[in-house]
């Protein structure tokens, strides 16, 4: 508990200086803190909150809203209505705080309260402010069912990035692992695609995923020196179209059209339909669940790569609203947020990777971190170590436009999962739009 005890004597030395003024019969504080999440998540923030309330006096109320989250903002924005402290999606972020929405963490960082683990978790507008740290730290891995690993006499996934496989390594232990209803790979003379009983993996279509093999491949969704867009660079349209080819080419991946590509994945890993499953470190919340009342197995490996092993990393941000009439007390309560000993049970339940740098180098606080049937065999070379030492940020972090690229990019990659279409092909035909996206963006930034 020692960074509560931070907190606390922070919180003393707020008071003495009457930086904050504790809820009182005369003056009473409320804040609203806004999120989304499932019921386990809303239960927990539920808890620390309750808990914030009874350390420092300041009562919270809080606005869970699960679906349609940005909408439910965009509209409290325009009324000038927006909470106090919150979440808010990752996308855009700088854009708002840009905009003039979000109000500078600055100081509850520099409180002690929280060390967030290198810069990789900071979200830094125009003017070099921290407008939104990741209240987890989370990156993109491979879950795996040993048991149908076992079954193949395949070896599973490597636990570190020294070991990772390569791109095709990869590609040839997925034609090991799938089988269609006869029993044949891919390579064998008569196998089926149109009847496949076992698919090696499936992958969120997501931005994580895509910018962690990205950075592989030594490019992002922007140029090195942010001043250009890199989809079309020749090694973005390479790894774009190797995983387009795990569908149409290989037959190792479903198509969003199989049935597949649409189960979660204890379903899968029950079932049989899918080996593995690339997402974030977050699915092990739920994964934990399913193995306590169905009893599936699991266990996780780092990512193939291209030209070097490597994850993004990504983490909903907790933010501080420009509305706030309690910036001070706004602050401390985002510092709460931001504090690993305030929500252990988020790292304890699986959801969570804490922000806070000592948390992966410090063998008693991993000690403490890990959870018996939550965090797997490997979880600790292959999460822990593998955050440390092999993630490239994602570009939302730094760059406020990434929700316009991303309505552009992610519908043309959906032609090229397809087949219709290559993946040069897709990236080329929205390269002038692409282009003018970060032509204005630049325009926007440079007063």
């Amino acid at each position: 508990m020692k960074k509560m005890l931070c907190v606390l004597m922070a919180l003393c030395l707020m008071l003495t200086m009457g930086i904050v003024t504790v809820a009182s019969a005369e003056e009473p504080i409320k804040l609203t803190f806004s999120s989304w999440g499932d019921a386990a998540e809303k239960a927990i923030l539920e808890s620390a909150l309750a808990k914030f309330t009874e350390e420092t006096g300041i009562e919270v109320e809080y606005l869970y809203t699960p679906e349609d989250y940005v909408t439910k903002m965009t509209t409290m924005a325009a009324a000038n209505e927006l909470p106090d402290v919150g979440y808010l999606s990752e996308p855009i972020v700088v854009q708002w705080a840009n905009e003039g929405m979000l109000l500078d963490l600055t100081p509850a960082l520099e409180s002690g309260n929280v060390q967030a683990k290198m810069d990789s978790n900071k979200f830094i507008d125009k003017n070099g402010n921290v407008v939104g740290v990741s209240v987890a730290d989370e990156v993109v891995l491979i879950y795996y069912n040993p048991d149908y690993f076992d079954a193949m006499g395949v070896e599973y996934p490597p636990a570190s990035g020294e070991e990772a496989w390569t791109w095709d390594e990869f590609v040839a232990v997925c034609k090991q692992l799938t089988v269609d209803q006869n029993g044949k790979h891919p390579d064998e003379e008569g196998f089926d695609p149109d009847n496949i009983r076992t698919y090696a993996v499936k992958m969120d279509d997501s931005d994580y995923v895509y910018e962690s093999f990205l950075g592989s491949n030594n490019t992002g969704v922007f140029t090195e020196d942010k001043q250009g867009i890199a989809l079309y660079s020749d090694e973005a349209v390479e790894v774009f179209q190797s995983i387009a080819d795990l569908i149409n080419v290989h037959h190792v991946m479903p198509s969003a059209e199989d049935a597949a590509s649409s189960m979660d994945m204890s379903a899968a890993f029950l079932s049989n339909s899918c080996a593995m499953v690339v997402t974030g470190q977050w699915a092990f919340q739920s994964l934990a669940i399913a193995a306590e009342e169905d009893g599936i197995n699991y266990d996780v490996g780092v990512l193939p790569y291209f030209a070097k092993p490597n994850t993004a990393n990504t983490g909903t941000p907790v933010v501080v609203f420009k509305d706030t009439k309690h910036y001070e007390e706004a602050l401390l309560l985002a510092s709460y947020i931001m504090n690993t000993d305030f929500v252990i049970d988020f790292i304890h339940s699986g959801l969570w990777m804490p922000v806070s740098e000592d948390w992966y180098t410090d063998e008693a606080l991993i000690d403490e971190w890990l959870t018996e049937g939550v965090h797997p065999e490997h979880y600790k070379t292959a999460v822990i170590d593998w955050a440390m030492g092999y993630t490239t940020p994602s570009a939302y972090f730094t760059m406020g436009c990434v929700q316009q690229v991303e309505d552009l990019y992610l519908p043309a990659l959906d032609n090229v999962l397809l087949g219709t279409t290559t993946a040069k092909d897709a990236m080329e035909g929205i390269r002038g739009e692409l282009d003018k996206v970060m032509e204005n963006y630049l325009a926007s930034i440079a007063g």
